[in-house]
């Protein structure tokens, strides 16, 4: 590989589907003209509406303590047969579809595979169950799949190293690309959302963060809810990556932009 690794934490929009204003998402196709011209990329994506669907099909309803999912045994078991079966069979599915006559294959992971990610029980925002908090991260199915030429779509569930019982948990889908993209030393980890980056008091984009603004943001309160998992997703991040952004996926070829144009001015990029 000639270049480093891009890490896109997908979520907001559906990938080759229409925005929210009905427009074609050009995320796939960043996707595929970023492989074709050499990039290597792992895609990592959640799955939160989905899961929330199927839950309430099964009579149980969602819940969320500090921007984290509860995650009883039924919403792991929904967790799992979404994230591992459907959405990532989906996606595989779909670029391999579209990226054919380029060359470009898709490989569906997720976070067992090899014990990608390991977890132990997260414990830090009170008792939310099966939900872990990654413990170490073994990329070498990921070096494998990219030394191949495969872009490789990774599910967030991961080994849990203190329950064998259990076996698994499921895992913050934007923690497991953060610490892939330090683990791979990733030239950039881009969490393409469906808002325009992180928002002050006056509801601005933000264009840069570092830990202390972070910090000083989060105890004034401007910071808050499921954007703290969020932005302490893109600080770890920082750890191995060159770059680190949260940008609205939502503009055509917003992706590609972050990613290939350093003059690139969208959403919020965090430094050290």
């Amino acid at each position: 590989m000639d270049k480093r690794v891009i890490v896109v934490k997908l979520g907001g929009s559906t990938l080759g589907g229409q925005t929210s204003t009905g427009t074609p998402d050009t995320t796939l196709e960043d996707i595929l003209k970023l492989a074709a011209e050499g990039w290597p990329v792992v895609l990592v994506h959640g799955g939160g509406n989905a899961i929330n669907g199927l839950l309430k099909q099964l009579g149980q309803e969602p819940r969320f303590q500090n921007g984290l999912r509860v995650t009883d045994r039924p919403a792991l078991d929904a967790a799992l047969m979404m994230l591992r079966g459907r959405i990532n069979a989906e996606l595989v599915a779909t670029i391999n579809r579209v990226g054919q006559g380029r060359g470009i294959l898709a490989l569906g992971l997720c976070g067992l595979d090899g014990r990608m990610l390991e977890a132990r029980r997260e414990t830090a925002h009170g008792d939310i169950g099966f939900v872990g908090e990654i413990t170490g991260v073994n990329p070498a199915v990921l070096d494998a799949a990219l030394e191949k030429g495969f872009l490789p779509v990774v599910a967030p569930i991961g080994t849990a190293t203190d329950d064998p019982e259990t076996g698994m948990y499921n895992i913050n889908a934007d923690n497991a690309a953060a610490h892939l993209a330090a683990a791979l030393q990733a030239e950039a980890c881009v969490f393409l959302t469906d808002v325009p980056g992180v928002l002050d008091a006056e509801k601005k984009t933000i264009p840069h963060l570092d830990r202390t603004s972070v910090t000083r943001l989060v105890d004034d309160g401007v910071i808050y809810g499921g954007m703290i998992p969020k932005i302490g997703s893109a600080l770890k991040a920082l750890e191995g990556s060159n770059r680190v952004l949260i940008i609205d996926g939502r503009p055509a070829n917003a992706l590609y932009q972050a990613v290939t144009d350093p003059g690139f001015k969208a959403g919020t990029v965090f430094t050290a």
